[in-house]
């Protein structure tokens, strides 16, 4: 497994869930979001005994560490992106199905259920600079001469530009964001799925809808303000009582952000689907006779409560017990221990509301779940609007049973607990514990078997495409 690319950003929702996804199919545990070495656990005492101050600023060099020079973004290669992704995958082998598209922990876990590989539509390219993180007419200036010298080389690639300074204000001031959104599959991508996947197998087209507000900088280049979080999209660009007072604490004049002209309605950057690469896969599919299977979302944690739903029926007919949930934030993931401590995935994009509150309310429904493990993801921003408070994940923690716990969350640190990426992974094996071997992959006639006795919400549409060929 080669996890470098030369200037992929390794730590992102793409790229950690792709190296989680890869580790799984190698049978390894994902350990330090695929980062950090196996460290012990004394480390992440050490981390947590640093200056809180320090630790933001060791957090935020930590990003200008991951990210690139313009000079070496000029490298940018589609077919070496695509190359990097396949050596996540274990050589020579075959697999039924293969899912292309949004980036997705509930995705992933599919994925991992039924042993198949994931190839991400976006990348993220992390690129050098310093810049106050509230100038975002600053960063879309400086974005267009970046994205000048790699964008013109590479027409299957769109680059979305993005700048949330809100959750990640202590990366943003050392770096801009480019997530490249992949148009094409390209030779490298349509070579492995011809190899690797049975003839007549299953393409997945995996596309969240989930829209924002962003602005047309150049051809295939935009930029967004903003991310899935505390906010709504247009807060940030009109601004409110909110971000006045999360901006006061900086001592910033700024009191929303956004630039000149209309911002228009497309995929969001880091979740989102851009739907070009669906019409290429849909074309290659039926070039060759692959069997595409479509799933649309709105929102990316639409598919968190099926995929949960999915572990609890295949577990209960395995035999296994089903009264154990694992609630994994945003890149925190671990595939393999997912299966070895018995519990059901239940993936959530972040920290903030919209996420503990999905998970309450999973809870609140299912009352034979006896207790749930949490970890949360820490930014350092512990002031960020929206953010859940511990109290409140301790209270949803509290109503199952047999209550839970959270897995390496220093409860006084957070969410400026950067210990908790040495620690979370010892701390699964130590209060989970391992109840079985890893089963034999879901079979996609299960899947299907589950899919038409459980029908979706009006936020999940799963369509089978037709091949005329």
């Amino acid at each position: 497994m080669a996890h470098k690319s030369g200037y992929i950003t390794d730590f992102d929702s793409s790229s950690s869930m792709l190296f989680a996804l890869g580790h799984f199919l190698h049978q390894k545990p994902f350990i330090g979001c695929g980062i950090a070495p196996a460290l012990p656990d004394f480390t992440a005492k050490l981390i947590r005994a640093i200056p809180k101050k320090i630790r933001r600023d060791i957090y935020g060099w930590s990003g200008k560490v991951g990210a690139v020079s313009v000079k070496k973004a000029r490298r940018v290669n589609s077919e070496e992106i695509s190359g990097w992704i396949i050596k996540q995958y274990p050589a020579g082998k075959k697999y039924p199905a293969v899912t292309i598209g949004s980036s997705n922990g509930a995705i992933m876990h599919l994925c991992a259920a039924l042993g198949i590989p994931w190839l991400p539509q976006t990348a993220l390219l992390s690129v050098r600079r310093q810049l106050h993180p509230d100038d975002v007419r600053g960063d879309a200036e400086w974005g267009k001469r970046v994205v000048k010298e790699f964008l013109p080389s590479n027409p299957d690639l769109a680059a979305y530009q993005a700048h949330d300074p809100l959750q990640d204000r202590l990366m943003i001031r050392e770096m801009g964001y480019f997530r490249l959104k992949r148009l094409k599959l390209g030779r490298l991508l349509e070579e492995f799925i011809r190899n690797s996947v049975e003839p007549g197998g299953t393409v997945f087209s995996i596309e969240c809808n989930y829209a924002w507000p962003v602005y047309r900088l150049g051809e295939r280049h935009t930029f967004q303000i903003g991310g899935l979080g505390g906010l709504e999209p247009q807060e940030y660009l009109q601004g409110n009582a909110k971000i006045d007072e999360f901006l006061s604490h900086y001592k910033t004049t700024a009191r929303c952000w956004n630039l000149e002209g209309a911002a228009l309605s497309r995929p969001e950057a880091e979740w989102g689907f851009d739907e070009e690469l669906y019409h290429d896969t849909m074309r290659f599919c039926h070039r060759y006779g692959f069997r595409l299977e479509r799933i649309r979302f709105d929102h990316p944690e639409a598919l968190t409560p099926f995929v949960a739903d999915l572990y609890r029926a295949w577990y209960a007919k395995m035999g296994w017990e089903t009264n154990r949930l694992f609630a994994e934030c945003f890149a925190m993931v671990e595939p393999l221990w997912t299966f070895k401590s018995g519990a059901i995935p239940f993936w959530m994009a972040f920290n903030t509301t919209c996420s503990s509150e999905l998970l309450d309310q999973y809870l609140k429904k299912h009352p034979e779940l006896e207790e749930v493990f949490v970890m949360l993801m820490s930014n350092g921003v512990d002031n960020a609007i929206g953010l859940t408070p511990i109290a409140r994940w301790k209270e949803i923690i509290r109503q199952t049973r047999k209550g839970g716990d959270f897995l390496g969350v220093d409860e006084k640190q957070y969410p400026v607990d950067f210990g908790s990426f040495v620690i979370y992974h010892s701390e699964i094996r130590r209060k989970m514990g391992q109840r079985h071997q890893l089963p034999p992959p879901l079979t996609l006639d299960e899947l299907h078997e589950f899919l038409k006795n459980n029908p979706f919400s009006e936020h999940v549409t799963w369509h089978i495409e037709k091949n005329d060929s």
